[in-house]
This record gives structure tokens, sequence and C-alpha cells, in this order.
């Protein structure tokens, strides 16, 4: 058995994992994460680490929601894909209904991190607010990309674990395929290539 199947990391760890692959798949993101960072120095400078911290803490705790939430998502759709092939798949809906996006955010943990989240910004000045909107594309830009990255990760963990824990399953090379597709069409790279890649790069590393 291949024991990197196997390979588990807390949410904090999954979450700097997907952050780094965004920022080396997609063109804008860079960017926007450069005018992000470069606005958390503004308010760390005025504010101070002591309300910054917990600022920080709310971002990565609402990250780590949708990471978990749409990786499940994905994982399962894998699962319910095999058990009943002719069915209509989340490739055939719009993203936000595979995406579960409203119930997403109404999962308490996400809801609590929301909260902290606007606390922070309805204590900023006028002037504070004004730097704030680089953040705000940051958190839109990172909702919009880590939700889709996770559902797919947990897709195509689901191709490589389910022959494990689910009697007879063979991937679905025609869905997979398809979900590469729209996937390289919304981050505007070649996601298999990319992915074939990244394998070949970790086998060299381990």
């Amino acid at each position: 058995m291949n024991t990197q199947v196997l390979t588990i990391l807390n949410a904090e760890e999954m979450l700097t994992k997907m952050v780094s692959v965004i920022e080396g798949i997609s063109k804008e993101f860079p960017h926007i994460k450069e005018e992000y960072d470069q606005a958390l120095l503004v308010l760390r400078r005025e504010l101070g680490d002591e309300k910054i911290k917990p600022f920080l803490d709310a971002i990565n705790r609402r990250c780590e929601a949708d990471l978990l939430f749409c990786g499940s998502l994905g994982y399962q759709a894998n699962l319910n894909n095999f058990r009943d092939p002719i069915a209509r798949t989340f490739m055939d809906v719009d993203f936000e209904e595979y995406l579960r996006v409203e119930v997403l955010q109404r999962m308490p943990q996400r809801q609590e991190a929301e909260a902290e989240i606007d606390a922070f910004y309805h204590s900023l000045s006028n002037e504070q607010k004004g730097v704030y909107d680089a953040i705000s594309s940051y958190l839109v830009s990172l909702e919009l990309d880590l939700t889709k990255l996770a559902h797919y990760a947990g897709f195509m963990f689901a191709n490589d674990m389910l022959k494990y824990t689910e009697p007879g399953y063979v991937p679905n090379c025609v869905l997979t395929l398809r979900y590469q597709s729209f996937m390289s069409d919304w981050f505007g790279t070649n996601f298999k290539m990319w992915r074939e890649e990244k394998k070949e790069a970790e086998g060299l590393s381990a």
C-alpha cells in the first residue's frame, strides 16, 4: 500500500499547503496576496500585534472550515459517483451548488470566525477601512480558489484511497479528466500536467 496516501496533515498544515499551491498556479493570486501582506503591515503598525493576531487567527479558522467542508464534499462526490454512476454529477451543476456554499456559510465554526472578522473591520477608522480593502479582496479571492481546490483535492484523494475502503472501486477516468479540465480553465493552467509534475517532485524529494 502506498503510505503517502495515508499522510495526515492537521487543518493548519493543509491550509498552508493549499495557499502555497494557489500561489503557484494562479496568475492573479500572488499580486492579491502581496497587497494583502502590505495592508497587514500597515494595520499591524497602527494597531499592534495584540489586535492583529486574533484577526489572523479568525481568518485561518474560516479558511480551515472551508477547506475541511469542501474537501469532504469532494471525497463524497467521488464515492457517490461510483455507487450511482448514472446519476447527475457535481460537474453538471453550478459550483455554488456542488460546494453547498449556503450550508458552508451556516457552519458554526465558520460563522464564529466570520463574526470576529466583521467585528475587526467595524472597529477600524474610515482611513483604516480603506487599507482593509486589499485584505477584503484577498479573502474573496482565497475563498473562491480554496473551496474549489479543496473539493478537487478531496475528489483526487478519493481516487487513490477508495480502492482500499470501497469494494470493487475503480476511479472514473472520464469524470476525473473532465474535472481537471474545469480546474485548468478556472486557474488558467494545465492541471493534469501540474499534478504530474508535483508528484514527480515529491518523489524526488522523498
